[in-house]
């Protein structure tokens, strides 16, 4: 029985996105990732072309037998600051079982922060980063699960991390690139993300009548979204930063270089933080002790722009950055930590508020004394998706 077939099915563990040892998160499987001979033909295939696919159903051991098959992809997207064709990979996962009536419905899965270099591709792991357990849900109620690795993860190119709608595009793009994958896929989804998954999310949302027609978004959900961190410049100045947002910061500022090339980062790194600059670009699950203890140790002089100036570029950046950017056409479901060390509840609070002004629909679930990562919402966002798939009206938070 599918997901859409009876209320209530859906189960969400508490921590989704943590289920595997960690061996299978950190422990990488052989890929080529080799540019394949389309760059002649990338600019003139649609978004969601399949440019490349391969069989891969025995990359990830915990996922194969919930599947009817697993699809290796790279496939076209968009640039975020430009028109400009950009190849991304990622995977296919077909449940088991006859789809409903009307296909498959397809989610897909914004992941959180890996890295921001072309190795950390969570595609390339056997257990996604972490992310299989969220894959697994899904799966196990009948959705074709369409996983991006985002632009510059995986495939050639720089990551512009926190980018917006790049990764609006990639978590679009990969759905029309599912459905070419397995036709037995409707054309009905949801997106679901974790921390920047969760800004993924939010902006294809806002992205999917325009840049997503063709495609019927039933809703996103975000988990501990990033929306607007320009306030991480007040942080810096008044050296107030937490040790988690040090760690954060040299893969906001190398993410801003992609779109930003001008931005100079010994105007913000220096001391440990700069020298060390190589252990904090690692992959996620990679020297996490080593990173806390040279963050934690670092001064304030380490973090701090090196002038009025170059404080306000950054403040100008990030907000360009910003969520909401645009009203968001499906409905939203919302979730943070009210101990969030990284992305301030009071951010997020600020942002929602900005959403309803636009007339978002939102459903805003605080988790109390819960911080930054996947929350324990029990069986919340499993009753919210249920309700979209049924057509149910999503309910509102804003006033």
């Amino acid at each position: 029985m599918t997901i859409s077939s009876r209320r209530g099915r859906l189960r969400w563990p508490a921590a989704v996105a943590c289920v595997l040892t960690t061996v299978l998160l950190l422990s990488g499987c052989t890929r080529d990732t080799s540019t394949p001979d389309t760059d002649s033909a990338l600019g003139d295939a649609a978004p969601g072309t399949v440019l490349q696919s391969e069989n891969a159903s025995d990359r990830y051991p915990t996922l194969a037998a919930l599947t009817d098959g697993i699809t290796a992809i790279r496939y076209r997207s968009t640039a975020g600051t430009s028109d400009a064709a950009t190849e991304v990979s990622g995977v296919v996962f077909v449940p088991r079982g006859t789809p409903p009536v009307g296909g498959w419905p397809l989610a897909s899965i914004a992941h959180p922060t890996t890295g921001v270099t072309g190795d950390c591709g969570p595609s390339d792991f056997p257990g996604l980063l972490g992310s299989a357990g969220t894959v697994a849900t899904f799966l196990t109620n009948g959705f074709v699960v369409a996983f991006t690795d985002y632009e510059g993860l995986g495939a050639p190119g720089a990551h512009p991390y926190l980018e917006p709608k790049a990764a609006a595009h990639n978590v679009i793009d990969v759905v029309r690139a599912a459905r070419n994958v397995e036709p037995r896929s409707s054309t009905r989804w949801v997106t679901y993300g974790v921390s920047q998954g969760g800004q993924a999310a939010w902006a294809a949302n806002e992205l999917s009548a325009d840049y997503g027609s063709g495609l019927r978004l039933l809703g996103s959900l975000s988990i501990v979204p990033p929306t607007d961190l320009s306030p991480l410049v007040d942080a810096m100045e008044s050296g107030t930063l937490t040790t988690n947002q040090k760690i954060e910061l040299p893969l906001v500022l190398t993410g801003l270089q992609v779109t930003h090339p001008e931005l100079r980062l010994d105007d913000y790194l220096r001391g440990s933080m700069r020298s060390a600059l190589s252990v904090f670009l690692t992959c996620a699950g990679d020297q996490t002790v080593l990173k806390q203890t040279i963050a934690s140790r670092s001064p304030r002089s380490d973090v701090e722009p090196v002038d009025d100036a170059a404080a306000q570029r950054l403040r100008g950046w990030l907000r360009d950055a910003a969520l909401p950017g645009e009203r968001a056409p499906a409905p939203m479901f919302v979730a943070y930590g009210t101990a969030d060390d990284v992305v301030l509840p009071a951010w997020t609070v600020a942002a929602l508020r900005r959403a309803c002004a636009l007339g978002d629909v939102v459903q805003v679930v605080p988790a109390p004394g819960q911080g930054h990562g996947t929350l324990d919402l029990g069986a919340v966002p499993a009753e919210w998706i249920l309700d979209r798939l049924a057509g149910r009206a999503a309910p509102d938070s804003c006033p």
